[in-house]
């Protein structure tokens, strides 16, 4: 068997596997969620009902997807850390005390009173926050803004 041949074999291999060990699971059950993410939402949405529950498990991670009926959607990662909240189609704002001081400050220091966060992601680069009039604002975890998009 020449390389070529089993360069490609090998990757089909690690396709497949990959593909066999993937297992997507939608539920309504709260407590398939990490005890941090069950916390997070009973503290910070604790009117919104849950709709669902999307759990993406892939070879390496776990990610969760949470749905309110309102339109709220939570993002958690495999340990129950959230990564994304949105709440642009709840028309609600996303609570103060998830907003880092510096997104605030850099708000109130350049003319943003009228606006609130309907969106904010975050990662190991940092932080995207989105308002409500559809502005982008991105920042480094250690609180420098990056840029702003409309």
């Amino acid at each position: 068997m020449n390389m070529k041949k089993f360069f490609s074999l090998l990757v089909m291999a690690i396709i497949a596997i990959q593909f066999s060990f993937a297992d997507d699971v939608i539920t309504k059950d709260i407590n398939r969620l990490p005890q941090q993410a069950r916390s997070f939402i009973s503290t910070y949405f604790p009117d919104c009902q849950l709709q669902h529950i999307k759990i993406d498990k892939d070879v390496m991670s776990t990610s969760y997807e949470v749905y309110m009926v309102n339109g709220v959607e939570v993002d958690f990662d495999g340990k129950g850390n959230w990564t994304d909240v949105d709440t642009e189609k709840s028309g609600s704002k996303v609570p103060d005390e998830l907003i880092p001081d510096f997104v605030t400050n850099y708000m109130k220091a350049n003319g943003f009173t009228n606006e609130y966060v309907v969106k904010i992601d975050r990662d190991r680069s940092g932080y995207d926050v989105e308002l409500n009039t559809g502005v982008s604002l991105e920042f480094t975890n250690s609180g420098k803004f990056k840029k702003a998009d409309d």
